[in-house]
């Protein structure tokens, strides 16, 4: 298989479910077959609530990244996805098929990685107003006023 830059892919087309990938360069980490759910895994987009234990989605290493977003954007629940389905971890939430570019509202990176992200991909970031983060939170690039695209403007509680 040819590689895929992630990051390039994820700020050009946004987040976006295996089942809605056409070139099949979106792939799973895991491989869940459920039979029965009233929809399919591989059509979603899977995300954490971000709250006081999410520190454990901010992955520290090199060449690892986490996607943040915007905190409006609507999300289907547990709850939501009926009584038969299966919950891999207790704050996911999900979106079906995609998340567009816009709605990414800032990227976490490892700090030996923070040059190289800025170097190949400040453009992509200043087009779409999203700033850079180390983990504990220090904004590494400051973002422009981001226009409001959340058609949902309610902030997303975390559990």
């Amino acid at each position: 298989m040819r590689r895929v830059d992630r990051l390039a892919r994820i700020l050009a087309n946004g987040l976006i479910a295996p089942a809605s990938c056409d070139d099949g360069s979106v792939r799973s980490d895991l491989n869940i077959v459920v039979i029965g759910a009233p929809v399919p895994y591989d059509s979603l987009v899977f995300l954490h609530r971000f709250g006081p234990k999410s520190g454990i989605y901010l992955l520290s290493r090199p060449g690892r990244f986490t996607v943040l977003v915007e905190p409006g954007f609507p999300v289907l629940t547990p709850q939501d996805m009926g009584p038969n389905w299966v919950v891999t971890c207790r704050d996911e939430v999900y979106v079906r098929d995609k998340i567009a570019p816009q709605y990414l509202s800032g990227l976490v990176v490892h700090p030996a990685d923070v040059n190289g992200v800025l170097r190949d991909f400040l453009p992509n970031l200043r087009a779409l107003g999203m700033p850079v983060y180390l983990m504990d939170g220090t904004v590494v690039w400051p973002s422009a006023q981001r226009k409001n695209t959340s058609r949902n403007q309610k902030v997303l509680k975390s559990k």
